[in-house]
């Protein structure tokens, strides 16, 4: 039985909140906390793999730096200068490099990370039922944050495949026009 995706604090509230995870009477602690570890550590892992991805990111754009330094020193030469294509190629490149490495790091507008403190002290709630509000909206903040993870997942992999162009498109340039 998994965990519901989302449900509101007033469903918390009401006692209503996804079937299979409701509040039952004398329902033992460990399991709230348990779950609670749970979704705690889902926010974590989602956190380390946006810091992951971001770090990986500013690797691409130095190594595609590296590679445009080697291009620009290798086609530069008077009596075998790069193609005009060639050289669009690689500005072109190191353009969508540049791009897909900004899109990783801007900052995570959308992230969510669960409950706010504030809500959970202003509430009236019963202990048992402000760790199922919390668990609930930890685990809604981990199906939020996977869109945004996988938009920031896709413009890495685009930033690597073309970095992949960039560095066969200068070693072939340089070959062949040496």
């Amino acid at each position: 039985m998994g965990l519901p995706k989302t449900a509101t604090l007033a469903q918390v509230h009401a006692g209503t909140s996804a079937p299979g995870f409701g509040l039952e009477a004398g329902e033992p602690q460990a399991k709230y906390k348990l779950a609670y570890e749970a979704a705690l550590a889902g926010l974590s892992q989602q956190n380390a793999t946006l810091e992951g991805l971001r770090s990986r990111a500013v690797g691409l754009i130095t190594i595609a730096a590296v590679i445009a330094s080697f291009a620009t020193t290798a086609g530069a030469k008077k009596d075998h200068a790069f193609p005009v294509g060639v050289i669009v190629g690689l500005l072109l490149s190191m353009f969508m490099v540049g791009l897909s490495t900004l899109m990783v790091l801007l900052p995570a507008k959308e992230w969510h990370f669960g409950p706010h403190a504030t809500s959970i002290l202003a509430s009236n709630e019963t202990e048992s039922r402000l760790r199922h509000a919390a668990v609930l909206g930890m685990q809604d903040a981990v199906s939020r944050n996977e869109k945004e993870l996988g938009a920031r997942a896709r413009w890495f992999v685009m930033g690597f495949v073309v970095l992949i162009a960039e560095t066969w498109l200068a070693v072939a340039a340089t070959l062949a026009f040496r």
